[in-house]
Parts: structure tokens; C-alpha cells; sequence
């Protein structure tokens, strides 16, 4: 079990649970529809030129524990599927930077032009956050068509100026079905899904 020390964010409740990492004991976060990272799965992508990277989840749900230091408010042990390395809440993971501590959604089931941050607070004039930019729409991804698609867009702010650095699209019940990485001002890496193991 890991514990994690959180630096700001955390006032000591009576019950001395983090009000913002608040969830009943031995609550599992089973994966939720557009991210179903079951313990024992694995999605293959390739580039155009055959390069191959696979995501896998953790054989279980493994037990975290998130304490806040100093003011002693600790939460309850929560089972979590490990995907890609890092613990998922559903379709969050937790950020800790030396100014903030929080769950950071990698993905939600909103309406387009929804917005959240992924670096707060903003620090020396940047930041960062993603914005749901296709819903419930089709997209062919090696000649199979995927249906009930969210695409969802990274951007960072720096100053008065914007970048888009990532695009990627989640097919229900299925994950990642596509990955577009900006790899410099006129170039774009993209991975797209080969095959997937999801172990129900």
C-alpha cells in the first residue's frame, strides 16, 4: 500500500478525512465506460512507420491511501486499477505538484467545450487544461468504424499565447482508440489502435 503525502489542500475534519479525497472504506473505483482499464488489460498502438507502444493495466486493484501532511487528515483505503502506471479514479488521476494536490480528470462524459484545468494553480503565467471537443460521433481507426467517440483535446497557456499539444479519442467500452501527439510546429505523431485485451 502507498501512501502519498500531500503538501497543500487539506484542513483537518473531525472525522480527519481530506474533504476533497473523501470516499467510504474499501471503496473499489471499478473503470468506468470510456476507460475500462480492468486489472489484466492492454491496448497496442503503432505509428505510420510500425512503431508499436502498448498500454496495460496492473494485474489488480491495488490499495492507496492518500494522507495530508501536516495537518493530519488522512483518507480512507480506496482499490484502484493501475493503468499505464498510474492509479485511476475513474477517469482521474491524482496530481501533486510542491503548490497543489488533486484529482485530475483525464477524460469526461460532458458536453463539448467543456474545460478543466490540469495545472493548478496556474504558476508564473502558465497553465494548462482540456476541453471535450467531439461527443457521441463515429470515427474509422484502421478500417473499424467506432461509435459513441469523446475526443478531447491538451492545451497550455503561456502568457497570451495558446498551444494544442495532444488530441486523443476514447470509444466506449473500448479506451483509446487514437492518439495525436504535436511533435514540433508542423508535425503531428499519431498512434492508432491495433488490437486490445479487456479483462472483464
Amino acid at each position: 500500500m502507498a501512501a502519498i503525502f500531500l503538501i497543500s489542500g487539506c484542513s483537518k475534519e473531525e472525522d480527519e478525512h481530506c474533504p476533497y479525497f473523501s470516499w467510504a472504506p474499501l471503496t473499489t473505483f471499478y473503470p468506468l465506460p470510456y476507460l475500462p482499464a480492468y486489472p489484466g488489460s492492454s491496448w497496442t498502438y503503432a505509428d505510420a512507420n510500425g512503431n508499436v507502444k502498448v498500454i496495460s493495466t496492473g494485474s489488480a486493484y491495488e490499495g492507496r491511501i492518500i494522507d495530508c501532511d501536516p495537518e493530519d487528515c488522512t483518507s480512507n483505503l480506496a482499490f484502484v486499477p493501475i493503468w499505464n502506471g498510474a492509479p485511476l479514479y475513474g477517469y482521474s488521476t491524482l496530481s501533486i505538484s510542491s503548490r497543489s494536490c488533486s484529482l485530475v480528470p483525464l477524460l469526461q462524459e460532458a458536453p463539448v467545450g467543456t474545460t478543466w484545468n490540469t495545472v493548478y494553480p496556474p504558476w508564473q503565467g502558465y497553465s494548462a487544461e482540456r476541453v471535450i471537443i467531439a461527443l457521441d460521433t463515429n470515427m474509422v481507426v484502421r478500417g473499424v468504424n467506432y461509435t459513441h467517440v469523446i475526443g478531447v483535446a491538451d492545451k497550455d497557456y503561456n502568457g497570451s499565447t495558446t498551444h494544442t499539444n495532444a488530441w486523443r479519442y476514447y470509444a466506449k467500452d473500448i479506451g483509446v482508440i487514437r492518439e495525436d501527439l504535436r511533435m514540433g510546429t508542423d508535425s503531428i505523431l499519431t498512434y492508432e489502435l491495433v488490437s486490445y485485451t479487456i479483462n472483464r
